[in-house]
């Protein structure tokens, strides 16, 4: 580790100045550029000039290349030292040496979609934190030995005071650490934990990092702009986090809607399809939605008496063969169309005309973090959490036909 001694210039420090005819001394000003301490090994500091070779004369005078004060040969009529002058022993250690700043040299934070992110899916978070030296003399460096700063998220929506931090994950593996002097996360699965009931909306979350050292007091360097547990305004002295760049996001708590939908057999049905969030008081459709992919699911027809399982599919119903049955509705006979990804957080699964009168269920598979609590819906709901697909029933000619009469009035 001699390479992380410098001088005043920034040089690996191999020469010191001469010796002071006086004191016999030589001194040299140096930088140890590293976290934690060090010590001159024996041997470390030699002087291979100290013997002129004109007048000492290795081999004869001394020993050459050792640098041994003690008799090389006691028994020998002539009695030989090295020829070169070093410490014998190691020096104690010199230092602690720390960190003087953390500084966050790169962030950022990458939404799902556009500027908007639902409760539970994944968007990137990328930080990277150099634990520096101080730059009052020499340019500053990092300290590629040290490991021990504690790095902590802070999550703050529109500067609440409520410091969401318990759910961010970042789900990055393996784990952040520090590694020659850097502690850098790379996550982009990382997520903000979705809320057993809806929440929200988070349209102004704010993500800091903070690092600290409790032994040697280090902070993060300025500017520091957030207090996430606090929602009073904080300087960059009092302020603990540094805001990552990208922020704020939209965060928020989603869903997607389906809606029954009924017509006559002898003409196209649209089923509706929507996306949503929470927005404090009621569910309105996300129309910064325009990257949710979904597709048709399978159809498949159920046994007489058998009820959807709870599964994505278009579910159709035995055909009753009786003269005036109402369900006649065959998988075959109406293949629906999704048109995907969402446009601005719309959507509609086209049936074509079946020319027959009937219908199905129909459950769509979604995300999980756009799932929901939709009742005993299509055999689901029974755990009262949400985390039901969105389903619907689609329904062909089963009212009737139209009547002829366009406008009737009873006179009296």
């Amino acid at each position: 580790f001699t390479d992380r001694l410098k001088d005043a210039n920034v040089n690996t420090v191999t020469l010191f100045n001469s010796a002071s005819a006086a004191t016999g001394q030589a001194n040299a000003s140096l930088f140890y550029l590293d976290y934690g301490g060090f010590r001159i090994l024996a041997n470390g500091l030699r002087d291979t000039a100290f013997v002129d070779a004109t007048i000492d004369v290795p081999g004869k005078d001394c020993v050459a290349g050792s640098s041994g004060n003690t008799d090389s040969d006691p028994d020998a009529a002539r009695e030989l030292f090295g020829c070169v002058l070093a410490n014998q022993n190691a020096s104690p250690l010199v230092g602690r040496f720390y960190p003087n700043v953390f500084l966050l040299n790169s962030s950022s934070m990458v939404p799902a979609c556009s500027n908007v992110t639902y409760e539970g899916q994944a968007f990137g978070i990328n930080a990277t934190v150099s634990a520096m030296s101080s730059g009052t003399v020499v340019a500053a460096v990092v300290m590629p030995r040290y490991t021990a700063g504690v790095v902590v998220l802070g999550a703050e929506n529109n500067n609440s005071g409520v410091n969401l931090s318990t759910r961010l994950a970042l789900n990055q593996a393996p784990a952040p650490s520090w590694t020659n002097g850097v502690y850098a996360i790379t996550a982009p699965a990382a997520t903000f934990g979705r809320a057993a009931a809806p929440d929200g909306a988070f349209d102004l979350l704010d993500i800091g990092i903070s690092v600290t050292d409790a032994t040697d007091g280090v902070t993060l360097g300025t500017p520091r702009n957030m207090r996430p547990a606090d929602a009073t305004a904080c300087t960059s002295s009092t302020c603990t986090h540094q805001k990552l760049n990208g922020a704020p996001i939209k965060m928020r708590f989603g869903r997607v809607r389906l809606q029954n939908a009924f017509g006559s057999e002898k003409l196209a049905l649209s089923v509706p399809v929507q996306a949503q969030y929470w927005n404090g008081s009621y569910f309105v459709s996300n129309s910064l939605d325009s990257c949710t992919a979904l597709s048709v699911p399978a159809a498949q027809t159920l046994a007489s008496g058998v009820s959807p399982a709870g599964t994505a599919g278009l579910y159709f119903y035995p055909v009753d063969t009786a003269a005036n049955g109402k369900n006649k509705l065959t998988s075959t006979d109406t293949v629906p169309t999704l048109a995907s990804p969402l446009t601005a957080g719309q959507s509609t699964l086209q049936f074509p005309a079946p020319q027959k009168p009937g219908w199905l269920d129909l459950i769509l598979d979604v995300p999980d973090y756009l799932k929901y609590n939709w009742g005993n819906c299509s055999g689901q709901g029974t755990d009262a959490l949400p985390n039901d697909f969105p389903c619907a029933r689609a329904t062909f000619g089963i009212f009737g036909t139209n009547s002829p009469i366009l406008y009737r009035r009873e006179n009296y």
